[in-house]
């Protein structure tokens, strides 16, 4: 099963009306919320870049400005919306696990889950509709948190609008760097 590391994106219309009751949320929300980060949306061409050869169309993405959070959801976040630790995380050399780290080992599932549950206590509609989690449907008009698509990874990753289209994150062409 894959696991990834989680990152939130927000969408504008609920960025700007949030800042009313932001202040009635608990710490750890708030927090989450001082660590969501302004990107301008724009064009890019996964094609022409050799990133996606079944887009045979050659046509540019877009990708709408949203927030993004600055860092992944830590294993204190995840805690606090979940209810639980993950067993993948292993304590440090004093016993102790760092809740400050990354919260990966997490499926897709249960990231969307940490979404909805996330949105749940920030007042905010869930994104994701989950009860058939054999056929998960994403609510577009949802104001609440969410995973990025493919397309926002891979412009966020690249430095959005500041890229300079190299293949790789940066302005490298060079995998080393």
């Amino acid at each position: 099963m894959k696991k990834i590391i989680l990152i939130l994106v927000f969408f504008i219309p609920a960025a700007l009306g949030f800042s009313q009751k932001k202040s009635n949320l608990p710490k750890e929300v708030q927090k989450l919320f001082s660590q969501m980060v302004y990107v301008k949306g724009g064009e890019f061409n996964l094609y022409e870049m050799n990133i996606d050869y079944n887009r045979e169309d050659g046509l540019p993405v877009s990708v709408s400005s949203l927030y993004v959070q600055k860092y992944e959801v830590s294993r204190a976040l995840w805690q606090y919306v979940m209810k639980e630790s993950l067993d993948c995380w292993v304590p440090e050399t004093d016993g102790q696990i760092d809740m400050t780290k990354p919260a990966g080992g997490i499926s897709w599932i249960s990231a969307v889950s940490f979404c909805n549950k996330l949105s749940a206590i920030a007042g905010l509609t869930p994104c994701y509709d989950l009860s058939n989690i054999d056929n998960v449907k994403f609510n577009q008009k949802a104001d609440g948190f969410r995973l990025p698509t493919e397309a926002e990874w891979e412009f966020l990753g690249r430095g959005g609008t500041l890229s300079h289209h190299s293949p790789y994150a940066g302005d490298s062409s060079s995998l080393e760097d």
